[in-house]
């Protein structure tokens, strides 16, 4: 039926173009070579109007084959279309025009409508290096926030390096702070160009900017999309280092995530052992944001020297910063099980758990004995630390030592992970905690959880 409707509409052109052509010959005979091509461009642009969203799609596939230029405005027209396929065919009709369509787009970028506005930057995007000097001349220009927002962001996606100078004066001088924001994104995507200007940003007076520039870097290593992989950051550590020490808290915890970001992606140790001593020493950070950064970043980069501070950080007085310690001890893996056991063998109460936690995420034979150690003694308070271990293991007769553990020392998270476990026994004391404690907690048939005898 489509192919019927494909074949009426050319065959309607055909006519409309032969019907004009001979109008054409009769009042102006001697003009017939200027006037052969205007009735086929005007009718697909008429077209474009039809009833028929066949028709109209047809249209604009033959105006961006033919890339007619004269079809742009109407084709940007044809984006707001209520036809989903009619508003794509006009999208990819478009980029086929290519540099032609782009400062028509970029008006575009000011249409009241939020999914145009999202079309046309598609657009441009997929145009791609054509569109990169417009774009940046109407950036310098434009006072309108959100046609920079939308600018700003079609940079970034097209990665090309020509932006960076522009996105790093956005990026300082942009009273807009969403705008501020997409620039840190895009420089962040554009990546390896963007990283000795994000540098020196680190530097600038205004404490938002050093703060953007450290997030930019350590984006760049943890964005598993753009295809980026790290290159090039290894001259960003020691000026990230440096921002340790920054004055301001928000930078402070900028620099640290960035360091962890950093160390997880593939570099040469000698680089990132100039981190540890400022790592170690930002684990008393006056803010618990810098300290938990920090003790991922040395848990990522796994230095043995860090071992005795993270230790320590288990007894900090931020509970999300006590998770990340024992979680970069468990990073560390099995020069941190001696002195884990010996904080348990010493009976702290206070950070049983969290020890037991890190000992519960190294793969190592004596972690593993001195857990099923803890699990025999019915010691429930490390039992609490390491539950998705026990559940793993999937020990024979300790569900009542967990049931125990779940009962003393219990929490949402616990509770979830024994109904979904699998172990008819742990599921049902899993309901009747969440039923006496008042949580509504729902079965997820055992996906994304631990389950009974899983590691055997």
């Amino acid at each position: 039926m489509k192919r019927y409707k494909k074949d009426l509409f050319h065959i309607a052109l055909a006519l409309i173009f032969s019907f004009s052509l001979l109008i054409g010959c009769v009042q102006n005979p001697e003009n017939i070579s200027n006037e052969i091509n205007t009735p086929t461009t005007d009718s697909l642009i008429a077209a474009l109007q039809d009833e028929d969203p066949q028709v109209r799609v047809e249209a604009a596939k033959s105006l961006g084959e033919k890339e007619i230029v004269d079809a742009v405005q109407p084709l940007i027209a044809a984006l707001k279309d209520n036809n989903l396929s009619v508003r794509w065919a006009a999208r990819d009709a478009l980029v086929k025009i290519g540099v032609s369509a782009v400062d028509p787009l970029i008006a575009a970028l000011q249409d009241s409508d939020e999914d145009t506005r999202e079309l046309v930057e598609e657009i441009l995007v997929k145009i791609g290096e054509p569109a990169v000097e417009p774009l940046i001349e109407v950036l310098q220009g434009n006072s309108e926030s959100l046609v920079r927002r939308y600018i700003v962001g079609a940079l970034g996606e097209i990665g090309d390096a020509r932006a960076v100078d522009v996105l790093i004066v956005v990026l300082q001088n942009d009273e807009d702070s969403l705008v501020q924001d997409f620039a840190m994104s895009a420089l962040q995507k554009i990546g390896e160009p963007a990283i000795e200007p994000l540098i020196i940003a680190l530097q600038d007076e205004d404490p938002n900017v050093r703060g953007y520039a450290a997030q930019a870097l350590g984006g760049m290593a943890g964005d598993f999309f753009s295809g980026f992989r790290g290159k090039g950051l290894e001259q960003a550590v020691e000026p990230l280092i440096n921002a340790l020490q920054d004055e301001y808290p928000s930078v402070r915890g900028c620099a640290a995530q960035a360091l962890e970001k950093i160390a997880a992606m593939p570099m040469t140790m000698q680089t990132l052992e100039l981190a540890v001593e400022p790592l170690i020493a930002a684990l008393q950070d006056e803010d618990p944001e810098v300290r938990g950064y920090a003790a991922q970043a040395l848990g990522q980069i796994g230095d043995k020297y860090a071992i005795e501070p993270l230790i320590a950080a288990l007894r900090d007085e931020d509970l999300d910063v006590q998770n990340m310690a024992a979680g970069a001890l468990g990073m560390i893996g099995a020069p941190a099980v001696e002195p884990l056991i010996v904080v348990l063998q010493d009976g702290d109460s206070h950070i049983r758990k969290e020890v037991a936690y890190a000992l519960a995420q190294i793969e190592d034979t004596r972690a593993e004995e001195y857990l099923m150690k803890i699990l025999q003694d019915e010691d429930l308070e490390a039992v609490a630390g390491a539950y998705q271990f026990f559940i793993e293991k999937g020990e024979s007769g300790s569900e009542a030592t967990l049931i125990k553990t779940l009962n003393q020392y219990g929490e949402e998270g616990m509770a979830t992970a024994f109904l979904n476990c699998g172990n008819d026994l742990l599921v049902n004391a899993g309901k009747e905690w969440a039923t006496t404690h008042g949580y509504s907690i729902i079965g997820s048939g055992y996906g994304g959880y631990s389950t009974w005898g899983g590691s055997q």
